[in-house]
């Protein structure tokens, strides 16, 4: 299980365009709210908890089996969203893991047609095996960073997933600095419906 604080999914730096930002605030329920002003709501899964302690505020302790979760169903806009990103989407985060290697998802969103299946991105922060994953394009071939992030259980860390659709170019940034790099698919646009 982890605790999430103050997650933000946005552009590319180059375009600067914030697509949502959850403060994680909401203190019961399943909907998390966009503080952006743009409505792309998100809903809690995994069977956790709300919290009034978190990086800045309030925080989802999230269950075993998968963290926050949006849905393309659920944010109705991002279907264009590649006209405000530029194809580049940062997905932004403070988390702290319960203990090291537990498996599970930290994020994933996946497209509107399937409840868990088709996922667009995913992290798992850290797998049983130790190694934090992230992934992109589910639906049609996984591309993947993945390695030791160092621990993810000792303090809450601002972990940083960026993926340029243009490039395949794949990072993981922990607290500022990249700890994971890589290269994936190059997609033309990226697979939000």
């Amino acid at each position: 299980a982890f605790t999430l604080a103050a997650s933000a999914i946005l552009s590319s730096v180059a375009s600067a365009a914030l697509v949502a930002w959850y403060p994680l605030d909401e203190g019961s329920g399943t909907v998390v709210a966009d503080a952006s002003g743009n409505g792309n709501t998100m809903t809690a899964a995994g069977g956790g908890t709300w919290s009034g302690t978190g990086a800045f505020g309030g925080s989802y302790h999230v269950g075993p089996n998968g963290g926050v979760v949006a849905r393309t169903g659920v944010f109705g806009s991002l279907s264009g969203i590649n006209a405000t990103t530029g194809n580049d989407v940062t997905i932004a985060f403070w988390a702290k893991a319960d203990a090291e290697s537990m498996g599970g998802s930290v994020f994933y969103i996946s497209d509107s047609t399937s409840a868990a299946g088709n996922r667009i991105f995913q992290s798992h922060l850290e797998w049983t095996n130790g190694l934090t994953y992230f992934d992109t394009d589910w639906t049609s071939g996984t591309s993947r960073v993945s390695g030791d992030v160092g621990s993810v259980s000792d303090v809450m860390h601002h972990y940083a997933f960026t993926y340029d659709g243009d490039s395949g170019a794949m990072a993981v940034w922990k607290d500022g600095v990249p700890t994971l790099t890589g290269t994936g698919d190059v997609k033309a646009s990226l697979p939000w419906a």
